[in-house]
């Protein structure tokens, strides 16, 4: 070897080519498989609070887990909730619309959404009518930007062939439908007795939803999905990690 010059063994030099490109800030986890169900019919015109079951805690967040908010304070155009966001802090959730809405003391045929793979608490939720008609609209503000807020949709139009349309000021992705939901684009809904939980991937403040159709009533509720495995790699780290393995294959 001559003189001043550094002799690389391939694998250190393999290590060192992968490590320049490496640059992770999260590793985000992957959407349940989109599932698609018989339609479900039945007169919402006497609606009734299906029974519940007690929230399961978990001890390690999986790719289906989402923290779901806990509901009040509703008065008249506006309701609050709480959320516990990845990190353990609380988040506070502000629901405002440009019509009254009320609340029921759980979520309407609760059972079918038994079939997501993870645990959701059958509590206190919103329930709007979109009573506005055209030029309703309905906006949910966080107190601090929060990662991929979800939005749980229960009986949304009526089985007896009223549909109701949703439009969001963000693109959403669906994590869970059932009944009879059309999907129009990234953006835009359809329920005609439908039930769905979508999820709106980024970093967001607000989401507004804009609807069209009054009806009888929608259950909804907002939650965060903290990802299952997060990992932070700084620059520092790896550039530690190239100096060490330079030093290794002098």
């Amino acid at each position: 070897m001559r003189p001043g010059k550094v002799k690389f063994r391939p694998p250190v030099l393999f290590f060192l080519i992968t490590l320049s490109f490496l640059q992770i800030n999260s590793v985000a986890g992957n959407l349940p498989d989109f599932r698609i169900y018989k339609k479900l019919k039945h007169n919402k015109s006497a609606k009734k609070k299906q029974p519940g079951n007690a929230i399961v805690t978990h001890s390690q967040s999986s790719c289906s887990d989402i923290n779901w908010a806990t509901w009040g304070n509703f008065a008249g155009q506006s309701a609050t909730g709480t959320i516990t966001d990845a990190d353990g802090s609380l988040v506070n959730v502000t629901m405002t619309s440009n019509f009254d809405f009320g609340s029921t003391p759980g979520i309407y045929n609760y059972s079918i959404f038994s079939g997501y793979p993870s645990p959701i608490p059958d509590g206190q939720v919103p329930e709007t009518t979109w009573s506005k008609g055209v030029g309703g609209t309905t906006t949910m503000c966080f107190s601090k930007t929060v990662t991929n807020p979800v939005l749980l949709i229960s009986s949304l139009g009526n089985s007896a062939g009223v549909s109701s349309k949703l439009d969001f000021s963000v693109p959403y992705v669906v994590l869970y439908q059932r009944g009879d939901m059309v999907f129009n684009s990234s953006t835009s809904l359809t329920g005609t007795e439908g039930y769905a939980i979508v999820m709106f991937p980024g970093d967001f403040t607000c989401v507004t939803i804009n609807s069209t159709t009054e009806e009888f009533y929608t259950n909804i509720t907002w939650g965060l999905r903290p990802p299952p495995f997060p990992i932070n790699i700084t620059q520092g780290a790896i550039i530690a990690a190239m100096l060490s393995l330079l030093l290794m294959a002098v």
